[in-house]
């Protein structure tokens, strides 16, 4: 949405799915929280009561 790329969050996200030790998650998790704080990709400005979700594959509308 932002079209925020980061090829080092992209490689740390593929990553995580097939790591188990505790120790080595944790650290991918703070290294992709310090790229996101470092860069800041994106700041909401604002919150909207209807929103919409979507991504290559699905689309569907949340309504409260």
């Amino acid at each position: 949405m932002a079209n925020y790329t980061n090829n080092e969050a992209s490689e740390i996200l593929r990553e995580l799915y097939s790591i188990t030790d505790e120790k080595i998650l944790k650290e991918k998790y703070e290294r992709l929280q310090n790229l996101y704080e470092d860069e800041r990709p994106y700041i909401g400005l604002y919150f909207n009561r209807r929103s919409s979700v979507y991504g290559k594959d699905i689309s569907l509308n949340i309504r409260k």
